[in-house]
């Protein structure tokens, strides 16, 4: 069972490691180019419930031609926060 403990502790490093890996690039592509400081800033006030470091990893190598695939994408996370599941 300690070895299952281990692996388990391992794998939420990585993930904690991976996570902040994203966030540190997408907030190098915000600072760095306007069009993605633009949208970062639209998509704060158009998403107020997806926490803003979920916001600033959607920003993660990407290019400004993907502008509108991560407004798309912030506006799917809203839409899913504030719906969630019907029963």
């Amino acid at each position: 069972m300690p070895e299952a403990q281990m692996v388990h502790g391992r794998a939420k490093a990585l993930a904690r490691d991976i996570f902040e890996r994203q966030y540190r690039e997408g907030l190098k592509t915000i600072q760095s180019s306007d069009w993605a400081n633009d949208i970062y800033t639209l998509i704060l006030n158009e998403c107020p419930h997806v926490p803003e470091e979920d916001v600033v990893r959607l920003f993660r190598n990407r290019h400004p031609s993907e502008a509108e695939h991560v407004l798309g994408e912030a506006l799917f996370r809203e839409y899913n926060l504030t719906h969630g599941l019907k029963r």
